[in-house]
């Protein structure tokens, strides 16, 4: 995922997002790459919430550092680490909601067969 990269050097929030959104639309479009109807969820997940982690981290972690300064390598690569598993999370929760929130008239999941409980499924 090219988020932080793409949080570090455009440094405006507004830019990065509309980068991966884009980008994400290339992909679903021309590649098939997560479908047409999962690119709101990839855009939430990745472009708007990695978006915002990565840019958060990065300033946190590489404060007031010159540009050349081995702390930025090191606030970036924690950035992306940090974007990539928060939208991976996101990305399980949303899974996990999905049975209880679509399912057929006997009760199973339309979507992802994997509900968030402790349970196995029967």
């Amino acid at each position: 995922m090219g988020v932080a990269i793409a949080a570090i050097v455009a440094g405006d929030l507004g830019n990065p997002i509309l980068a991966i959104s884009v980008a994400l639309t290339i992909q679903a479009i021309f590649f098939g790459d997560g479908g047409i109807t999962g690119w709101a969820p990839n855009c939430f997940n990745m472009a708007i919430v990695g978006s915002l982690v990565a840019y958060a981290m990065y300033r946190l972690i590489a404060g007031r550092a010159p540009i050349e300064s081995p702390r930025r390598v090191v606030a970036a690569a924690i950035a992306g680490y940090t974007a990539i598993n928060a939208s991976a999370l996101l990305a399980a929760l949303e899974f996990g909601i999905q049975p209880m929130l679509f399912h057929d008239a006997s009760g199973a999941p339309l979507y992802a067969p994997y509900p968030c409980t402790s349970r196995c499924p029967p």
